[in-house]
């Protein structure tokens, strides 16, 4: 495909495409989702619903979620599972109808969970399983445990895989590969943080995609129809640069993404998503030559979303944020 025509390709340039009744909701499951819903910074997209689902009384009582469900209160009485995985499930397995009553209407749902624990791990595929049933697309983020956590850590790689049968897009994000990019120094706090960057830079860029007018819109049916399949093996990545080169400089920093090199990363996307964001002089031209690179590095098929955005607040600094999912 020529430069020329990638963009005419891709996306409509019309300014009045918005998504003004597309319904989004970020879910937090168990101890290690609520943190990470309570931790998002989302640049103010005031449309994006949030919910806590935990069987702990008192993390829900802590977190700041706007909408929060306690289940399983026959069998934890307010407190925790434990780390099994198994009660998780069936917690989530009983309470489906009050969960369904939470996943109506809704167009997109991100989950937000750790899959060593028990709700984390148990109930995360069922409310994945239910939110596909409500017709709802749905991208998850799972950090995992240490490796050296032998019996955990192999606890939720079962359950990224079974999470996978039913969720759009899964991103993983593994213990040891976030102390990588924090330093053997890092603390726990600190690998926790990085986990919360990475998850607030992916929703963000799915939801400027699907809330705000850009140089290059994209519509919500687009996102669907590229996504609208089991979750294989997924890649994430992100770039940041600046000054009059930023475009490459953004473009070459994605590249040498850690989370884009970690061992279960796909190397090929048959769905990819890509956003440009930049200040008033980001060039349409260097836009166009990132998106044929991109599309060419992880070898897209036919389903590439790609939305280019102008931000005054960046000035002269240019972001590039890729999800893609294979098969």
């Amino acid at each position: 495909m020529s430069q020329e025509n990638f963009l005419d390709s891709q996306n409509s340039f019309s300014p009045a495409n918005e998504n003004p009744s597309i319904r989004i909701k970020v879910i937090g499951v168990g101890g290690a989702g609520l943190s990470l819903v309570d931790g998002l910074t989302l640049d103010n997209f005031n449309g994006v619903e949030q919910l806590a689902v935990d069987v702990d009384s008192r993390a829900l009582n802590d977190s700041i979620s706007s909408d929060k469900l306690l289940v399983g209160r026959r069998h934890t009485r307010g407190m925790g599972t434990g780390g099994e995985i198994a009660i998780g499930r069936k917690i989530a397995e009983e309470e489906k109808e009050s969960i369904r009553k939470k996943l109506e209407g809704i167009d997109m749902i991100f989950l937000l969970a750790g899959l060593g624990g028990g709700m984390g791990g148990g109930a995360t595929t069922v409310i994945a399983r239910l939110a596909r049933e409500a017709g709802a697309l749905v991208f998850a983020f799972a950090p995992l445990p240490f490796s050296w956590e032998k019996s955990r850590h192999a606890q939720a790689q079962e359950c990224l895989e079974e999470l996978r049968k039913f969720a759009n897009a899964v991103v993983p994000l593994p213990n040891d590969s976030l102390l990588q990019i924090g330093g053997m120094d890092a603390t726990a706090l600190e690998c926790f943080a990085e986990a919360g960057r990475n998850v607030s830079k992916g929703i963000s860029a799915i939801c400027s995609l699907v809330f705000r007018r850009g140089m290059i819109d994209v519509d919500f049916a687009d996102l669907r129809k590229a996504f609208n399949r089991r979750a294989g093996r997924t890649l994430f990545g992100y770039g940041e640069g600046n000054g009059q080169d930023g475009i490459r400089q953004a473009l070459r920093e994605l590249m040498l993404c850690p989370m884009l090199h970690l061992p279960d990363v796909s190397k090929a996307a048959d769905a990819i998503l890509i956003l440009i964001t930049g200040g008033t002089n980001m060039g349409m031209s260097a836009v166009n030559q990132a998106a044929l690179e991109i599309r060419d590095e992880f070898k897209a098929g036919e389903h590439v979303v790609f939305g280019a955005h102008v931000d005054e607040n960046l000035g002269d600094r240019v972001q590039i944020v890729v999800l893609g999912a294979t098969d």
